[in-house]
């Protein structure tokens, strides 16, 4: 068996996907299983976290931009559909699954036209551009909320859920967050993130609704903030000045986002 998995850019869209690669091996060890995303993308920082194959094009997205940008977001597309349509002759793939978003509109056109079978998840209630295109071209979307049904007029959608990784179900803590000295603390640990990349709104908020807090409150909370790369420097130096007597631990991403829920209340 051989299968595709087309798509990524953001842990929203490649988490799912690795969910279905996890399971996808365990049922069949021996299944011959690719992912097609971008180097730019979070799938060339996780893969070799999760052992899987990861082959590259380069895409970029059409939304909001000026039409000199649009000519060359089309002009990568088309270059884009060459290099799949190899991988597909070479690899021979028994069914081409897409993560929704821009990258892995290209795969699923181009399984489409060879006529591989293909489905297309979507993990946001409102379904994005990309996944509206794929539903017309009459590939199936499979939905993780049922509302998106009445957001999609033509097509087949199913109510599938989302993908979630079995370790996030376990909370399992690493070792070296065991041997954390405040993981034994008795104070109350939060969590705070805004997705993979981060999302400046949640951290201006976090930090804002922090800085209006009473000290005596503050020494007896601690931190975990997942603040993205933009905002990782601006909140280190906020809680080092204002969490003194506290707990923080400030980092723009983590391969091991189940720690911190089994370390958090």
């Amino acid at each position: 068996m051989n299968i595709v998995i087309a798509g990524g850019g953001t842990g929203g869209h490649m988490f799912p996907g690795v969910a279905v690669y996890e399971k996808l091996k365990a049922l069949d060890e021996k299944a011959d299983i690719y992912f097609i995303g971008t180097e730019r993308g979070i799938e060339n920082k996780v893969k070799d976290v999760y052992g899987f194959r990861l082959l590259t094009i380069n895409v970029t997205g059409f939304s909001g931009k000026n039409f000199m940008n649009k000519l060359k977001s089309l002009k990568n597309a088309v270059y884009a559909a060459k290099t799949v349509n190899a991988i597909y002759k070479n690899i021979k793939p028994d069914y081409v699954l897409g993560l929704g978003g821009y990258i892995s509109l290209v795969p699923l056109v181009v399984a489409r036209l060879r006529k591989i079978k293909c489905g297309v998840m979507e993990q946001n209630v409102e379904p994005g551009l990309a996944n509206k295109i794929l539903a017309l071209l009459g590939i199936t979307v499979f939905a993780s909320f049922e509302e998106t049904k009445r957001r999609i007029s033509f097509g087949t959608v199913i109510t599938a859920g989302n993908p979630v990784r079995e370790k996030i179900f376990r909370y399992a803590l690493s070792e070296s967050k065991k041997e954390k000295d405040f993981t034994a603390d008795k104070k109350l640990k939060i969590f705070v993130f805004g997705g993979s990349q981060g999302a400046s709104s949640v951290n201006k908020a976090v930090l804002k609704m922090l800085s209006g807090m009473d000290d005596n409150l503050l020494r007896n909370i601690i931190i975990y903030h997942q603040t993205g790369l933009r905002d990782a420097e601006t909140a280190e130096n906020f809680y080092k000045n204002n969490l003194k007597t506290g707990g923080y631990e400030v980092f723009p991403f983590t391969d091991n986002i189940e720690d911190y829920y089994g370390l958090s209340d």
